[in-house]
């Protein structure tokens, strides 16, 4: 019989989500991998990929519907239940996806959308959203991107097109209402502001050695792009992580959950807020993986794109506004992370070096701690050893002899 495609467990804070749109119809083929539908929720749309071969034998819930986790939204009948179908031997015997894409069955076998539907059916995510809270409506929008899709710019656009003209003498303006992702970045950080018992803990780290690894990788090493400060933090982190297992935890009420994984978010800014792209096992991947990864993430999530990969459960944050001149910062813990580990801008201090006044690239580190799974002592340890990586840098990349 049909297996059911759920909606996943898309994070603990999702205050809504809405199926935004199906990729495959009734009597689709699909692969394995196959991007079937996407989801709209608080944070990002998300797309939900198949698990197996087979073909959509109905759509049980249609665009456009709020649906919450675990919630079934179509029928995936399987290859094998496909093929039993027909006699062996048949013509119409099932062959796999591709045998089915050359032969559709009758319910695959629909016109394109035409007319307004079609229009709309040509809007990014962006733009759907950004309608959505200008109160545009899609179909009267031209759209200007490849194959005529409807950007964010396009929306932009008509919305200002659509503006009455500004009063001469100025009037108070109303404040445009928050969007999704910044109410649940409210929602979150105030939680975690009043429930979780923050600690912080500081150390200037010499990033003398991370400078010279970069310079190599890039020089010596012949890799396209640098690694960045961030990068070597992630893997700083993740490698102390794994040396120190006693601090992947995460507090819950019935007691500590230990943790079988090292997943390290990372802090991204988005046009109205931020997200927290993970990367998963960070310790089973070198700091080129991790490099190429961490910017990989960077752009799904700028992009509003973020894959869903992991459950909202991570060994710890890493957060850097060093880029913005930022010299030190304490950040909020995002629940139940036990730790995230914020990062300032790495510039040259006198500093004392075996006696002796030095010029040195320095970068002030600050953990918050949530002191209802870790103690300072191992919130210390933790930092004193990611700090000895920073500055024993070729520790953090396997080819360097």
């Amino acid at each position: 019989m049909p297996v059911e495609i759920v909606v996943p467990q898309v994070g603990e804070a999702v205050a809504e989500i809405i199926l935004l749109h199906w990729f495959k119809r009734e009597g689709d083929p699909v692969r394995q991998g196959e991007t079937l539908f996407e989801v709209d929720t608080d944070k990002a749309v998300v797309e939900v990929e198949a698990f197996c071969d087979g073909a959509v034998s109905r759509i049980l819930v249609p665009a456009g519907s709020a649906v919450v986790p675990q919630q079934a939204v179509a029928l995936l009948a399987t290859t094998e239940e496909l093929a039993a179908t027909q006699p062996i031997g048949s013509p119409n015997a099932f062959q796999g996806p591709a045998a089915l894409a050359a032969n559709p069955a009758p319910l695959a076998r629909r016109a394109a959308p035409t007319g307004t539907n079609a229009r709309s059916a040509l809007a990014s995510p962006k733009a759907r959203r950004l309608a959505k809270e200008l109160g545009i409506d899609l179909t009267t929008v031209v759209g200007k991107g490849v194959g005529g899709l409807i950007t964010a710019e396009d929306v932009q656009r008509a919305a200002t097109a659509q503006a009455e003209p500004v009063a001469r003498d100025p009037v108070p303006m109303a404040q445009p209402a928050n969007s999704k992702l910044r109410r649940a970045i409210a929602i979150r950080t105030q939680a975690s502001q009043q429930t979780v018992p923050h600690f912080y803990l500081m150390v200037d780290a010499d990033m003398t050695e991370a400078q010279r690894l970069r310079f190599y990788c890039r020089e010596q090493l012949g890799w396209e792009r640098a690694p960045t400060y961030t990068d070597l933090m992630v893997r700083a982190c993740a490698l102390a992580v794994s040396n120190l297992p006693e601090v992947n935890v995460a507090y819950t009420d019935v007691g500590l959950t230990r943790r079988t994984t090292i997943d390290i978010g990372i802090a991204v800014s988005v046009d109205d807020g931020l997200l927290v792209p993970v990367l998963v096992e960070c310790d089973r991947l070198s700091l080129r993986e991790i490099s190429s990864e961490v910017r990989r993430l960077a752009e799904q999530a700028r992009a509003g794109r973020l894959l869903l990969t992991s459950g909202p459960h991570k060994s710890l944050v890493v957060s850097n506004l060093g880029m913005y001149g930022v010299d030190a910062f304490a950040a909020i813990i995002d629940m139940p992370d036990p730790m995230i580990l914020a990062m300032g801008r790495v510039a040259e201090r006198v500093v004392s070096v075996n006696g002796q006044p030095m010029v040195r690239p320095m970068c002030t580190l600050v953990l918050s701690v949530d002191h209802r799974a870790l103690d300072g002592v191992q919130g210390a340890r933790f930092l004193t050893r990611v700090k000895a990586y920073l500055e024993h840098a070729t520790e953090l990349v396997d080819t360097v002899t």
